[in-house]
């Protein structure tokens, strides 16, 4: 795990003792989560841990839902004082079925919601492609399949999706759905009704919003490319080099870094 206090210009691990516990470093765990609430990053490995800086952590007394045998994604949204938790089950038994399944929490992690109706491929296999987005309190889960809960996960249903989903975001009024497949790029300000929004210019992989501004990762011409668009319809290319070769990425966020960093 790396932490940065000076907006990415430099990244250092936090004191690995302090991870210690009688199984060995809570660090070394082959499915491992960090998301910050609102009020607090949590770190989610073995077992849930809490830092108010990135730097010093301690243990919790929560745990995570029943039958977790992979933390496939966890999504934190601050405004809404919300965790969603992706997870699957692997082992078959009383708990759940095997398969992924999704829960979410409004007290950072001490209790869980499992709403009924969830359609285990709106989850598989989002620790590849797809995403969990939420808005108000409607939530989305999407990849093979897309999910929708309007009540917080208490209930769920799978709506008719315009393509297998690559990646969600959020406006301050809209959802935005990354096609699978294709450079398309889908609105809907509820989550059941989608519309062509705008073609992208790029084989995309992650996208995000922030600021005013659409951004895309993708490929193009066999290199990586990021675009932009102010309206989320008409995207440009953005002025990136670089003698890296193509590749992929798990997730994108819209944040900002001192300029001392852009030199």
């Amino acid at each position: 795990m790396l932490t940065s206090v000076d907006g990415g210009a430099s990244w250092a691990e936090p004191d690995a003792a302090q991870f210690e516990t009688a199984g060995g470093s809570a660090l070394r765990s082959g499915a491992a989560a960090v998301v910050f609430d609102g009020s607090e990053f949590l770190l989610f490995t073995r077992g849930i841990w809490a830092s108010a800086d990135g730097l010093a952590w301690s243990q919790t007394e929560r745990r995570l839902p029943p039958s977790t045998h992979q933390t496939r994604q966890l999504r934190g949204f601050p405004e809404e004082g919300v965790l969603v938790l992706s997870g699957e089950a692997q082992r078959e038994n009383e708990d759940r079925p095997v398969g992924n399944f999704v829960a979410l929490s409004e007290d950072g992690g001490e209790t869980w919601i499992e709403g009924t109706g969830y359609d285990s491929q709106c989850s598989h296999p989002i620790q590849h492609r797809g995403d969990i987005e939420m808005m108000g309190d409607t939530v989305l889960v999407g990849a093979t399949a897309l999910c929708r809960s309007t009540d917080r996960a208490a209930t769920w249903e799978v709506v008719e999706a315009p393509s297998s989903t690559q990646d969600l975001y959020r406006t301050e009024d809209a959802f935005y759905l990354v096609g699978r497949g294709d450079s398309q790029l889908y609105r809907s300000e509820d989550g059941l009704t989608w519309t062509a929004s705008g073609d992208m210019g790029v084989s995309p992989g992650r996208a995000t919003y922030g600021d005013g501004v659409h951004v895309v990762y993708g490929t193009a011409d066999g290199a990586q490319v990021f675009a932009y668009s102010d309206d989320g319809e008409t995207f440009e290319r953005a002025a990136f080099e670089t003698d890296l070769e193509p590749t992929g990425a798990r997730d994108i966020t819209f944040g900002w870094a001192p300029s001392s960093a852009c030199d």
